[in-house]
Order: structure tokens, then C-alpha cells, then sequence
């Protein structure tokens, strides 16, 4: 089945990496006014009225608002780059969206791309889901990754580095 594939970029950087591949990228500028997890809620919706299929690409503290609204919404794949699980302290909100996301990974059921994550990060998604495919890349840019965020699949776990005896 041909899909419409759209991305929802929650950082410039896989915003700017994206738009090279598709002109379904869309960014998400935060209003430092309103909640953050309403705000993706609502691209992630705004988004879906073009695209039948979604991923959400983020880093960072974006990176938990990622999860935590995989959480709740049905989103095809997940793209994470960077650490995203130890920051330094970035307020009440921040601390709240963690707690959030890290008590409900067991939701996530989306594909999960990883870009050069930490082993602690890998390990702590490896334990916590139940569902979807998990796929750590080696890549420490969003260019070297961005066609990957569309692509079907088995092509995007080519280079999977959770696959043993697999050549990087």
C-alpha cells in the first residue's frame, strides 16, 4: 500500500535534514506559554490530516515529549537522536514529561529509531517495550540518517547495530 509519509520534527536540526528528502516535514515551533505536550498533540494531529503515516524525529529533552506522545497517540515511528535521558535539569515541566515518558515506554508501540545513543538509553528502551522494532544506528547527524526516517522498515534496520555479528 502506498502511504502519504509525512515527518514531524520537534528540533531544527532533523527539521532541516528532512526537508531534503520530503516536502512532507513539518517543524514545530514551541510556544514557551503552553504546555509542550499539548503542542505536539496537536502538530501530530494537524500533521495526520495530510499523511497516513508519521514519524516524530527529536533530540534532547524534545526527545521525551517524543515518547511521551508515542505514548498516548498512535505514531509509526519514533526517531531519537543523542542523550535524551539524563539532562541536565530544564524545570518542573521537563521533569514531569520524563517521569511521564519513562513510566509509560510500555505504550509505545511505534518503531524506534535510535541515532547514536547512549548504551544506558538503548539498554533502559530494550527492557521497557513491548512492542515495535528498535533500531540503533551509529550515525551522530541527522543527514547521515534522514532518508531513513520514511523508509520501509527492514530498509531503515540495515544497519542495526542490536543485530549480533552485524558490520556497521
Amino acid at each position: 500500500m502506498n502511504q502519504t509519509r509525512g515527518i514531524l520534527c520537534l528540533n531544527e536540526a532533523p527539521y532541516r535534514a528532512a526537508q531534503k528528502h520530503t516536502n512532507l516535514a513539518q517543524r514545530l515551533i514551541f510556544n514557551e506559554n503552553e504546555p509542550l505536550l499539548s503542542q505536539v498533540q496537536t502538530a501530530l494531529w494537524q500533521l495526520r490530516r495530510s499523511c497516513e503515516w508519521v514519524c516524530v524525529a527529536a533530540e534532547g529533552g524534545e526527545a521525551l515529549a517524543a515518547l511521551a506522545l508515542a505514548a498516548q497517540l498512535p505514531v509509526d515511528r519514533l526517531a531519537l537522536k543523542g542523550v535524551w535521558l539524563n539532562l541536565p535539569r530544564r524545570g518542573r515541566e521537563m521533569a514531569r514529561l520524563r517521569r511521564y515518558a519513562l513510566r509509560n515506554l510500555p505504550l509505545v508501540i511505534s518503531d524506534a529509531l535510535l541515532i547514536g545513543a547512549p548504551e544506558e538509553e538503548i539498554k533502559i528502551l530494550l527492557r521497557s517495550r513491548r512492542h515495535g522494532g528498535l533500531c540503533a544506528l551509529e550515525a551522530q547527524d541527522w543527514s547521515q540518517c534522514a532518508q531513513l526516517l520514511t523508509a520501509p522498515w527492514d530498509r531503515a534496520t540495515e544497519n542495526n547495530l542490536l543485530i549480533p555479528m552485524k558490520c556497521v
